[in-house]
């Protein structure tokens, strides 16, 4: 009934328990005194489930050292090769898959993305390379062109509209958009200056910036309203507030170049 590696690692940590749960020491003695190889260490990583045995070999010794019985032998050893090749077939229509999506990615004719066109993309994404560029699916030390935070990221998760935000971008951001908002009502003259009144000002107190995204040199903002605020504050006009909270943004973020873009939402609180 095996079928997968997890099946196979279930089995195989059960016939430890039944056989007392001996020490990987143990089981390395056990192992070599029947004539088998077994390391400790790989004992553990059987036992543990982070590994399956990687020979028929191995397979044999492992039973020797939980004393199981000869006779069990070859139907253990058939589950074995009955889990490897289902990881093949796993493995073979993975790596199919992975490389339909760099095909569809890839401008050369040879269906892969070459060094040059992942820097540009990398580029775009918000990115510069740290190391070189060793593929598309691989894991790629680069540096953030905003924050300058390195990280390891795939090339992959970040094509075709799918860049992945910076986190400590992200996080910059809304820390700072969250003291822009609250430093604000401590200054009400600047609202009076838009041309919002001060009743309209105050109910402003009983909304909160619910988030904040960053997408290099733009903002997403989303202020969260109660439904009653909105329905009374004329939230729907936004060119005042939107107006003030992008100036006091680019005031403590110099890095944003663009039109702040500033969205709401009737939520409640």
């Amino acid at each position: 009934m095996m079928r997968d590696l997890a099946d196979l690692g279930t089995g195989l940590a059960d016939v430890h328990e039944r056989a007392g749960a001996p020490s990987r020491r143990e089981m390395e003695r056990r192992a070599r005194a029947a004539g088998a190889t077994l390391s400790s260490s790989a004992a553990q990583r059987i036992v543990s489930r982070r590994q399956v045995p990687s020979s028929p070999e191995q397979m044999v010794a492992f039973l020797r050292a939980c004393e199981v019985t000869e006779r069990h032998h070859a139907e253990w050893l058939q589950a074995w090769a009955r889990v490897r090749r289902h990881q093949a077939v796993e493995l073979n229509a993975s790596k199919t898959l992975l490389d339909l999506q760099e095909a569809e990615a890839a401008e050369a004719p040879s269906g892969r993305v070459t060094a040059e066109q992942a820097t540009r993309l990398l580029s775009s994404a918000g990115y510069a390379a740290a190391e070189r560029y060793r593929g598309y699916h691989v894991p790629w030390t680069v540096r953030c062109q905003v924050c300058t935070a390195v990280k390891r990221i795939r090339l992959s998760d970040h094509a075709d509209g799918r860049t992945k935000p910076c986190m400590q971008c992200d996080n910059d951001a809304e820390r700072t958009v969250q003291e822009v908002w609250t430093a604000l009502f401590d200054r009400q003259q600047q609202w009076k200056e838009k041309g919002m009144p001060p009743t309209e000002a105050e109910m402003f107190r009983r909304c909160r910036v619910a988030d904040v995204e960053r997408r290099q040199s733009r903002l997403h903002i989303t202020v969260a309203a109660p439904s009653e605020v909105f329905a009374t504050a004329g939230l729907a006009d936004t060119s005042a507030w939107e107006s003030l909270i992008a100036d006091a943004v680019r005031e403590k973020l110099d890095t944003v170049s663009e039109v702040i873009y500033v969205t709401y939402t009737d939520r409640l609180n």
